[in-house]
């Protein structure tokens, strides 16, 4: 799977919208249900999941002081089918939402929900999962002579060319200067707001989701 995350990107079209769900995120018989793991499951290609923990949330954190980006994704502990996950195993934990909050000497500036547009999905358990069709997978500071930036970006965690992937770059306050979607990624555009921050690397610090690698 890393060297899925790994491929340049090449950007294509992506819906962006609410999920057919209306919201709702995990359905179980047709109920909204919250799941959590009984049994002690084992780490084999068909059902792989984190024993003895229920649905839970994780935090990756890029501080710059007196910023800080957190970027928190919230997780089903359950694992896709084969049919429905993008390699031979199968894929836990599986992500259920993730979001973004810009913090200024610790106290929240602003946060960000995406409206990625969502798939219905089956987990090894008998469950009906509406899954975001973008994930995010890394986040970057980029430091510059004038200003710096934060950078997210998300990927469909498919193979090929059409697989949706995203960027996004971001004020310290969290102030959107720059958006790049499959198949609208403006690279002039791209360099030149970097050259106006005086940002001339790629990355300074990053940090990825644990799950992903």
């Amino acid at each position: 799977m890393k060297n899925c995350f790994n491929i340049c990107l090449m950007f294509n079209f992506i819906l962006l919208g609410c999920g057919a769900n209306g919201g709702s995120d995990y359905l179980i018989g047709g109920s909204l249900a919250e799941k959590s793991s009984s049994k002690d499951y084992k780490n084999d290609s068909d059902c792989r999941m984190i024993i003895n923990k229920s649905n839970f949330n994780d935090t990756i954190q890029i501080e710059n002081p007196p910023f800080s980006l957190l970027v928190i994704t919230e997780y089903i502990n359950d694992t896709l089918i084969k049919e429905d996950s993008y390699n031979e195993n199968c894929r836990v934990p599986i992500v259920k939402n993730q979001y973004l909050v810009f913090l200024k000497n610790g106290k929240v500036n602003k946060d960000i929900h995406f409206k990625f547009s969502k798939s219905i999905k089956r987990s090894t358990t008998g469950g009906i999962i509406y899954m975001p069709d973008i994930q995010l997978w890394k986040a970057c500071l980029l430091k510059g002579n004038i200003n710096d930036l934060y950078s997210v970006h998300g990927s469909g965690f498919c193979i090929g060319i059409n697989c949706p992937e995203v960027v996004f770059y971001y004020s310290m306050t969290g102030d959107i200067v720059f958006e790049g979607y499959s198949g609208s990624y403006d690279m002039d555009s791209l360099k030149v707001i970097l050259n106006e921050n005086g940002i001339y690397n790629n990355c300074n610090i990053m940090k990825r989701i644990d799950r992903f690698w």
